[in-house]
This record gives structure tokens, C-alpha cells and sequence, in this order.
């Protein structure tokens, strides 16, 4: 188990690589200057995430079969969370979140 999470990072799980095609990167100017950009924002898993977190949540989307129950911490606006419960939805998955109350005004 700890080996397996130390290797999410690279999208290897299970002694599987999960391939994610490389983030294109653009070129830009702007005022003069040459920019090369990132783009992450092009990812994309087939649960619909997108963006740096399909990266991070590569290997989980992958696991066959899927795991019963996700849970997670986050903050009460999180993308993060919303993206892990897409892929808790396609995996059908229960998904369970938890956060601080909310402070009172």
C-alpha cells in the first residue's frame, strides 16, 4: 500500500503505468514578451476532470476495480473535492467529504 502511493504521483499503481498524454504547451506574447505556457488546463480523464487534477487523480480513475469508497478533508469550496467526486461517480464509488463547520458571522 505505501508503495502504491508513493508511485500515484507518476500514475503508476497496481505494478500498472497509466499513460496521461503529455500537457501541449502554447506559445504566447505578451507586451513584447515570448511566453511558453503549460497548458494543463487540455487534460482531461473520461470522467470528465480536468486540468492539473486529472494529473493527480490519474492512477485512482485507472484502479479496475474501482475502490467502494472514497473519502477525503477539503475546504468547503474545494475543486479538488468535486473533482475526486466525479470520479468516485464513475467509478460508483461512494464519496464522503469532510470539513470544518462552517464560522459563524
Amino acid at each position: 500500500r505505501a508503495r502504491c502511493q508513493a508511485m500515484l504521483a507518476v500514475g503508476v499503481c497496481h505494478g500498472t503505468a497509466h499513460q496521461l498524454a503529455a500537457s501541449p504547451i502554447e506559445a504566447f506574447s505578451l507586451r513584447g514578451t515570448q511566453l511558453l505556457v503549460k497548458r494543463d488546463d487540455r487534460l482531461a480523464l473520461g470522467s470528465g476532470v480536468s486540468g492539473n487534477k486529472a494529473r493527480k487523480l490519474l492512477a485512482l480513475e485507472a484502479m479496475s476495480p474501482g475502490p467502494s469508497l472514497i473519502g477525503s478533508f477539503g475546504g468547503h469550496q474545494s475543486n479538488a473535492m468535486a473533482a475526486l467526486a466525479a470520479v468516485a461517480d464513475a467509478h460508483g464509488a461512494r464519496f464522503l467529504y469532510f470539513t470544518k463547520p462552517l464560522p459563524r458571522w
